[in-house]
C-alpha cells in the first residue's frame, strides 16, 4: 500500500469495479497508478470473486493499491456501494475495468490548481472507443438530463460525502443507477462544474451498451420521477 501525501491537495478516491476482466483490468490499473497526482489518490478495487486471472493481475500492483476487496456481490452497483462506504477521499470517481484516464495528468489538472470547495460534481468530456475508432463525446447541457446522461460517469468526480448519503439504489435499478443518482443531484440543486477537457476513455460494448432496451426502459421510469 502506498503512503498518501499530507498536502493541501484534495484526496481523490478512484474505484475500479471488476469481475472476470483479465483482458481489460491491467490497462485500467496502470492508468490510475501512473497519474501524476497519484500520491493523493486513494485507489480501491472491488472484485466480484473473479475466476479467471483478474486477481493475479491485480496482485501484481498491490503495492500501489490502497484496498482490494474480492468477494461475491449482488452486481455492479452493489460493488460500487461497497466502495463508497469504504472511501475516505474528498472526491470519488468510478474508473471500472476497461475504462482509463485520458492521460497521466488528468486528475492533477482538475484538482491541483482549482478551488472546488463549493462544487459538488465535476465532470468533463470523454472518448468512446469502438473497434479502431476513437469517438469524441462532448458533454451536453445539464438541462438535457431528461434525455439521458449529459456526461459519462468515467469523466465525473462527486463529493464522497454526498455519495455516502446517496448510495446507488441497486435494488431498484439495474443499469441506470448512476443516471438516477446524478439526475437527482441536479434536481436537488447541487453545484456542477464542467472542465472542458477529455477526462476518460471507455470501451464500446460495456454493461450499458449490452442492455440497450432495459436501459431505455429504466430511463423512462426515472424520468417519471423528475417531471
Amino acid at each position: 500500500m502506498k503512503t498518501i501525501e499530507n498536502t493541501t491537495s484534495d484526496l481523490v478516491t478512484v474505484v475500479t469495479v471488476v469481475f472476470n476482466s483479465e483482458d481489460l483490468i491491467e490497462d485500467t490499473i496502470t492508468s490510475v497508478l501512473e497519474q501524476s497526482y497519484n500520491k493523493n489518490i486513494e485507489y480501491i478495487i472491488i472484485d466480484g470473486g473473479s475466476t479467471d486471472s483478474t486477481l493475479e493481475i491485480i496482485q501484481k500492483y498491490k503495492n500501489g493499491i490502497d484496498l482490494i476487496v474480492s468477494e461475491k456481490d449482488e452486481g455492479i452497483y452493489d460493488a460500487m456501494n461497497k466502495a463508497i462506504r469504504l472511501a475516505t477521499g474528498k472526491w470519488i470517481n468510478f474508473m471500472n475495468a476497461g475504462d482509463h484516464f485520458y492521460d497521466r495528468a488528468i486528475v492533477s489538472k482538475i484538482f491541483s490548481t482549482s478551488e472546488n470547495s463549493d462544487i459538488d460534481v465535476i465532470y468533463g468530456n470523454n472518448n468512446y472507443i469502438k473497434d479502431e475508432d476513437v469517438i469524441f463525446q462532448e458533454t451536453r447541457a445539464l438541462s438535457s438530463f431528461y434525455r439521458g446522461m449529459p456526461f459519462n460517469h468515467q469523466s465525473c468526480f462527486v463529493k464522497t460525502l454526498i455519495m455516502k448519503e446517496n448510495l446507488f439504489p441497486s435494488g431498484v435499478y439495474q443499469i441506470q443507477c448512476e443516471y438516477y443518482q446524478l439526475y437527482k443531484l441536479y434536481m436537488d440543486g447541487k453545484k456542477f462544474l464542467k472542465v472542458n477537457i477529455i477526462v476518460a476513455e471507455y470501451l464500446a460494448d460495456g454493461f450499458s451498451d449490452r442492455n440497450f432496451i432495459p436501459r431505455t426502459i429504466e430511463r423512462w421510469l426515472i424520468n417519471e420521477r423528475f417531471p
